[in-house]
């Protein structure tokens, strides 16, 4: 490992960097590297991740080491190998790191062969692996990268970014959706929900470091809008007071904001915290480039995995510029956010467990909690000892008739809401004295398999349908007897 070039003196930067030649560490002579690239064009690199190193607000002569190590196991398993997550800046050209998604089809070649492990469409190797190390041209690029979080480490500064993949215009072909942000007054693109999707593309995360002592201003503003269930939604506009549920699509954009650091793009990271009050360090996402023209980025949360219940909770933007260390919880913009949890979808039945007489009977789906409205519906009927449903029924009502010489049977009631979440829940229903028994005087029960007459619970009782389910599970054919009694 090599280690950091620049260290703070009396107030004022000291850079000691090693350069891209050897030479000597002078503090107030730098040296400027000779960069030769054996025949290839500073136009050739073209990365998705890129950036540059700064000293107050001028661009580095000096080369400096950088790596970008995927940050978690989902992101690690999105690259394929050879992978290389260090590189030496390169201060000769376009930009001083660059680390390339094949699917922009670029140094990493085009996404399929990346995946499946082919480097022949990949471009010659194209950065110097040490100060004094150029290109080996013989090598394939191997400075790849896939949508994820990544620990980023330039000179003194080491913090975690998020390579963002968007949602494309087109499914299957380049370009990004372009999303109109109504109250900022321009377009931004739109966080695709699975960066596992290959149909997803790219959008270049440019992260600039400036390792000087200037500090710089900058305005915050953070917009909120409910996408419900529409997360790439075509126009983005503000919610003075955004509520929804907790598995809504909430989407964020910082795009308001300014940073006063000097340049016209890579001014600024941004980060957002998704429960601030409660749990700032654990629900949040990590930095990523919100400002750059051609990286704007409108972030998609949800709350159903930390909210377990209705609440207000506070959502916070962190901006950190190029002169700024990471980390700044104390000058951030605050956002209340008003999530409601639905209560679970749930279905009861309503209707006689005993049947006594011969007649018409219903029974009702009493439905709760999940979205409205609700429906389909569905009855299914089966007889006891049967192994077969038949569907009866699709209103929130089922209504049909019965003998007591009828076989105990069963009722089964599913019924969906509106986002397609769905419940079942059966019922079993007694027909006295079905199956042919006689009646019997005293109190009466149920033989079951090991000879034990099972008394039964009067109809109201809490225990009966947990007993009547019981019966019809364990027992074949239905025989009453006296309460207590026991076959001789």
């Amino acid at each position: 490992m090599l280690s950091k070039y620049a260290a703070r003196l009396g107030g004022a930067v000291a850079v000691c960097m090693v350069p891209l030649i050897f030479s000597s560490c002078a503090q107030d002579t730098p040296t400027t590297p000779t960069v030769v690239l054996q025949g290839m064009s500073p136009e050739a690199f073209d990365g998705e991740f890129i950036g540059d190193l700064y000293v107050n607000g001028v661009k580095s002569s000096q080369g400096y080491y950088v790596e970008l190590q995927p940050w978690d196991s989902a992101t690690a398993a999105r690259l394929r190998e050879p992978h290389s997550s260090s590189m030496w800046g390169n201060p000769n050209l376009p930009r001083m790191w660059e680390w390339y998604d094949p699917k922009a089809g670029g140094g990493c070649g085009d996404l399929s062969p990346y995946l499946q492990g082919d480097v022949t469409g990949r471009s010659p190797e194209g950065h110097w692996s040490g100060p004094t190390s150029p290109p080996d041209t013989t090598q394939k690029e191997s400075h790849c990268l896939r949508p994820g979080a990544y620990r980023f480490t330039v000179a003194e500064k080491s913090f975690v970014v998020d390579y963002v993949s968007v949602v494309p215009a087109v499914p299957g072909q380049a370009g990004a959706r372009q999303v109109w942000n109504e109250t900022a007054g321009l377009y931004e693109t739109v966080e695709a929900p699975d960066p596992d999707d290959t149909l997803n593309v790219w959008v270049d995360l440019l992260a600039n470091v400036d390792v000087g002592t200037n500090t710089y201003g900058e305005t915050r503003v953070l917009h909120v809008q409910n996408a419900h269930a529409a997360p790439d939604t075509n126009v983005f506009e503000d919610e003075q007071n955004p509520t929804g549920s907790d598995t809504d699509f909430f989407r964020f954009s910082v795009a308001g904001s300014t940073s006063n650091w000097p340049g016209s793009e890579g001014t600024g990271l941004a980060r957002l915290y998704w429960d601030f009050g409660l749990w700032k360090t654990q629900w949040l996402t990590n930095y990523y480039d919100p400002l750059s023209p051609s990286g704007r980025i409108i972030r998609l949360h949800r709350f159903a995995n930390h909210v377990p219940e209705t609440r207000t909770l506070t959502v916070a933007f962190e901006l950190m510029r190029p002169d700024e260390d990471p980390g700044d919880t104390v000058n951030v913009t605050q956002r209340q956010v008003q999530v409601v949890k639905p209560t679970p979808l749930g279905v009861q039945i309503l209707g006689p467990d005993l049947i006594m007489q011969n007649g018409w009977y219903t029974w009702e789906m009493a439905t709760t909690g999940g979205t409205t409205p609700y429906g389909p519906h569905r009855w299914e009927y089966k007889r006891h000892g049967t192994t077969t449903w038949t569907i009866v029924g699709n209103q929130p009502t089922y209504t049909r008739y019965v003998r007591t010489s009828d076989p105990w049977f069963w009722l089964q009631a599913t019924v969906w809401d509106a986002v397609s979440d769905s419940v079942k829940r059966r019922v079993a229903v007694e027909t006295w004295f079905g199956g042919g028994a006689a009646p019997l005087t005293g109190p009466v029960g149920v033989r079951l398999p090991d000879g034990t007459c099972s008394p039964r619970p009067a109809v109201g009782d809490p225990g009966r349908q947990a007993w009547l389910q019981m019966i019809m599970e364990t027992v074949k054919q239905i025989e009453y007897c006296s309460a207590g009694t026991e076959t001789p």
